[in-house]
């Protein structure tokens, strides 16, 4: 075997070497990279910067109120949204709608009984890519008022905040669905709006 073989034949096993380290390489990060696609970005609510805001029209005049004390779980990345989840509760005891003694009547027992059921719940079941929109999604979930759960399918607008998000949705739920008040009087309109402007990170 002459030199000039000798040294085409190293050359050939180093680029085989070569090639086989960078394939391997190559894998590598492919594998990372997936892993990293199916990890769910983990927030909690941020309760000083959102909102929950409801609207009600009562005696023809429209109340405004919020509730506050937001806690909850949120696992949501727009690139893996199947896997988002949403787990936030409110505390009742926290009604704010601009007069003290209509928000201790909100809290009594026949609206929404705070000393019985303190908080309010949201639970999603699935969320999944909206169609009209690139940052629109939809969530198929459960709403729990004073004990009674009622199926909550709704649209939420999400944007990106910081190292965060912000879940944007407008609904409306019926105060009778949730035994919020007389069945029978007309002076309160059955339609409650709801309002999120819910901060996570």
């Amino acid at each position: 075997m002459t030199l000039i073989t000798k040294t085409m034949k190293l050359i050939n096993i180093k680029k085989y070497y070569r090639k086989a380290i960078l394939t391997s390489v190559a894998a590598c990060l492919a594998i990372f990279t997936m892993s990293c696609s199916m990890v769910t970005l983990k927030f909690e609510p941020n309760p000083s910067k959102s909102i929950v805001q409801f609207k009600i029209r009562n005696l023809g005049k429209t109340v405004v109120g919020t509730i506050g004390n937001l806690k909850g779980k949120v696992s949501f990345d727009p690139s893996n949204i199947k896997k988002a989840k949403i787990d936030a509760t409110v505390d009742v005891s926290s009604i704010n709608t601009g007069i003290k003694l209509r928000n201790k009547h909100l809290q009594a027992k026949e609206y929404f009984n705070a000393q019985v059921f303190p908080n309010i719940k949201i639970h999603s079941n699935s969320i999944r890519k909206g169609k009209r929109e690139d940052n629109i999604a939809k969530m198929d979930g459960i709403l729990t008022i004073k004990g009674i759960e009622k199926p909550l399918n709704i649209d939420f607008k999400y944007v990106k905040l910081g190292s965060g998000y912000i879940l944007s949705s407008k609904f409306e739920i019926k105060r009778r669905d949730f035994n919020l008040g007389s069945k029978k009087t007309k002076a309160m309109k059955d339609k409650i709006e709801i309002h999120l402007d819910i901060v996570v990170h």
